[in-house]
């Protein structure tokens, strides 16, 4: 993959480097601890689910107070003109709204899954392909919006929307396709206002070094400005390797102050896995496992430098808890006894 980078960024970033890592070794604290986790409910989540009690008593410990519901239905089918789906959306998220509610916490609740996205919005795809599939996705979501609006409206566990539909620095930087995705999120934003028009909407994204810094902050800009998402968050890419600490702060700044000017705060997403080299790719399936304990704290000072907006680590579930045991397990004692040692939890403050 071919990657860009402002001339000069060489001596800027090899100093963040040694500044991240001398900040790193004299026991630096961020702002506040994770905020949030996304809870994905795959098919092994699901059927632990008698346990979700347990395991958002453990987000609390951690400090955090929301859950990004990563989709809150499958794939649908079409039956005359309506979307209909092998289990009701509604009543699944008013599950995971009562659970989070007994359990303190607050849920932005995702819209649908597909396993398609990639492959049609890809940019090697006419722009007249891509549009009919986001017109397609428009309705899929708008539909499960509809669905579940009578529940989620007056939920006190009700947090905002999640656009579980990944930006990333490759598919819409030519300036048609970037008012496409624009044109994409402002329709399905509007959609999800009209039915809670107190409730804020949120969408993620990601950057690979593939786009100069510059032109990613102008396709948020596009994406945000006019009528678009309240917050974005940018996934920090360092589990997947997308992106290094030093490539991250070359990229986050201008992305940040587009967002910024445009209405929107910007957050990050705070990977807590390293991918298995050589997957997600072809016919491999994504895999990873838990980090080390000092990579996801170093991770977590960064992230809190760089933006305002929320830090939502990816995820407790799978790679930081109890409830996944082994080495998540050990994650999360180690990650807990580090913010308490910060003083991040019950009320105390980071120590200098």
């Amino acid at each position: 993959m071919t990657r860009w980078w402002p001339a000069g960024a060489t001596l800027f970033a090899v100093g963040s480097v040694l500044v991240a890592s001398v900040a790193y070794a004299t026991g630096a604290c961020p702002r506040a601890p994770l905020e949030a986790t996304f809870l994905q409910p795959t098919a092994a989540i699901r059927a632990q689910e008698p346990r979700w009690g347990e395991l958002f008593a453990d987000v609390r410990r951690l400090g955090m107070s929301e859950i990004y519901l990563q989709w809150s239905a499958g794939v649908g089918v079409m039956d005359e003109g309506e979307a209909r789906w092998s289990e009701d959306p509604a009543a699944f998220v008013r599950s995971v709204l009562d659970r989070a509610a007994r359990g303190g916490l607050r849920v932005w609740v995702g819209l649908t899954y597909t396993d398609a996205w990639w492959t049609r919005i890809d940019r090697t795809r006419p722009l007249e392909s891509v549009e009919v599939y986001l017109r397609r996705r428009l309705f899929w979501n708008g539909s499960l919006a509809t669905r579940v609006a009578s529940v989620v409206r007056d939920h006190a566990a009700f947090a905002g929307w999640y656009v579980n539909d990944e930006i990333d620095d490759e598919n819409w930087l030519e300036e048609e396709r970037r008012a496409a995705v624009a044109r994409y999120v402002h329709d399905l934003t509007a959609r999800l206002r009209a039915l809670t028009p107190d409730r804020p909407v949120s969408i993620s994204g990601f950057a690979t070094g593939f786009a100069p810094p510059g032109l990613l902050a102008a396709q948020w800009r596009e994406i945000v400005a006019g009528g678009g998402p309240d917050v974005v968050l940018l996934q920090d890419g360092i589990g997947a390797g997308h992106l290094t600490d030093r490539e991250l702060r070359i990229v986050v700044p201008p992305v940040r102050e587009a967002i910024e000017e445009a209405g929107g705060d910007l957050g990050m997403v705070v990977e807590l896995f390293s991918q298995t080299p050589g997957t997600g790719t072809g016919e491999r399936p994504f895999a990873a496992s838990p980090a080390r304990l000092g990579r996801v704290e170093a991770q977590a000072v960064t992230a809190a430098s760089l933006v305002g907006g929320p830090l939502v680590a990816f995820s407790v579930p799978d790679y930081m808890s109890p409830f996944a045991g082994g080495v998540a397990a050990d994650l999360y004692r180690g990650f807990l006894r580090w913010e308490n040692a910060c003083g991040l939890l019950r009320g105390g403050s980071p120590r200098p």
